[in-house]
């Protein structure tokens, strides 16, 4: 059946699909970077063949030293069926492409958190505002560049009974010792 799929996409969707993998009995879309999502979502949910109608989750992969750095696999189910399906999209360093609520309400909550942790932006989206974060909160922890150091210390004081937060300060030595260990050079 999953191959049936495969090449019913591959022949219905040729513009849109880069390439088609099976793995563990899941169908995985690598889509071209220049096409409408929505028009591939809209397909698949509605399509009587389909009936891709719940959306599962929305991931970000970041990739730091490729050109199309972060990847986005939407994952879908097909309750009728009984499949899977996940669609992946590269995005370059631009970081913007169309929300999907109005297909998938659902993805409100992931296109926020995808937003929140790795600052890409998801236009047309009613409610793009921090979930996971502080409102004041710099950056996007999940990002690959995201500085692991940081610039304040919290700490819990057992005399007072209190959290405080704290300056660091680190001699040019520690950060030296500390930058030399990173993997991402």
């Amino acid at each position: 059946m999953l191959k049936a799929l495969g090449t019913f996409l591959s022949k219905t969707l040729p513009h849109y699909i880069q390439f088609i993998t099976f793995r563990q009995k899941e169908l995985h879309l690598d889509l071209y970077s220049h096409v409408n999502l929505k028009q591939v979502l809209f397909f698949l949910k509605n399509s009587k063949f389909m009936q891709f109608k719940t959306l599962i989750d929305i991931v970000a992969i970041d990739f730091l030293n490729n050109h199309n750095r972060f990847e986005l696999v939407y994952s879908l189910l097909s309750i009728r069926y009984n499949l899977r399906i996940f669609i992946k999209i590269h995005l370059n360093e631009f970081f913007i492409t169309n929300t999907i609520t109005d297909l998938y309400l659902s993805s409100n909550w992931s296109e926020r958190e995808v937003w929140d942790m790795f600052g890409i932006f998801f236009k047309g989206h009613k409610d793009l505002r921090r979930i996971l974060n502080n409102y004041g909160f710099n950056g996007y922890p999940l990002r690959k560049d995201f500085s692991v150091i940081g610039y304040l210390g919290v700490r819990y004081d057992d005399c007072d009974k209190y959290i405080l937060s704290e300056s660091l300060e680190m001699t040019q030595s520690n950060l030296e010792f500390i930058h030399s260990k990173t993997p991402w050079k």
